[in-house]
């Protein structure tokens, strides 16, 4: 009986104890209210704004059809 009850204590405290899972960071400050904002009050400046971020956003497009390409290959 001893060893039984022993062999139990031994075995609850090698059991895997559950582990808290992490929440990715999300961080408001990505400079989104900042845009916001200068676009409220300089509607002259938010047209540039757009004009470099769709330029911005045709080049990672076509960095990613390149790479798809080479794959491809």
């Amino acid at each position: 009986m001893k060893y039984i009850f022993l062999l139990l204590i031994l075995v609850s405290c090698t059991a895997k104890q559950p582990t808290a899972k992490t929440i990715p960071s999300v961080s408001v400050f990505d400079g989104s209210i900042s845009r916001v904002l200068g676009c409220m009050f300089a509607p002259q400046e938010c047209e540039k704004i757009k004009e470099e971020e769709s330029i911005k956003q045709q080049k990672e497009i076509t960095q990613e059809l390149e790479q798809l390409d080479k794959e491809a290959k």
